[in-house]
């Protein structure tokens, strides 16, 4: 994540920039397309704090790391605690960021610019996600190659 911070406040040092892995699935909710994480595993303890407090966003503590090696990232993630579950993932972009073509699969993945969080066991809270910070993540490229190194799952 980059440029993290509420839509009030500049970006704090330490804790506006950090790697995550998320699981997601994709919701509309009274007409309005969103995202609903499952599982967000995050290293910054400031990150994971806030985003449960403040949002009710499912935050994990997990090492998490993210690495430049030429032109191929590298992502790992292990969980913390007693349910160990790790991913690996190696990735290459083909060109330079670019805002997804509407009608393609990355349109479709990334133009929901909200998310959505439980309250009382069903879908209560809305957060606008701002749209211009989307299209400046790294994964807004078109990916060359890309391949899971290591995935395990707790039971």
């Amino acid at each position: 994540m980059q440029t993290v911070r509420f839509a009030w406040c500049p970006p704090v040092v330490g804790t506006s920039s950090f790697a995550e892995l998320n699981v997601r699935t994709y919701v509309t909710h009274r007409g309005r397309p969103g995202i609903f994480f499952l599982s967000l595993d995050v290293h910054n303890p400031v990150a994971l704090e806030i985003g449960r407090r403040a949002y009710g966003l499912p935050y994990l503590r997990a090492r998490v790391s993210l690495h430049t090696v030429g032109a191929s990232v590298r992502f790992r993630s292990e969980r913390v605690g007693r349910r160990r579950v790790a991913f690996a993932a190696e990735y290459q972009p083909t060109g330079p960021a670019r805002a997804p073509e509407p009608g393609s699969l990355e349109h479709w993945l990334t133009e929901r610019y909200c998310f959505y969080t439980l309250g009382g066991g069903r879908l209560a809270r809305r957060t606008e996600i701002a749209a211009a910070a989307l299209l400046a993540l790294p994964g807004c490229r078109r990916l060359a190659a890309a391949r899971v190194l290591s995935w395990s799952f707790a039971p």
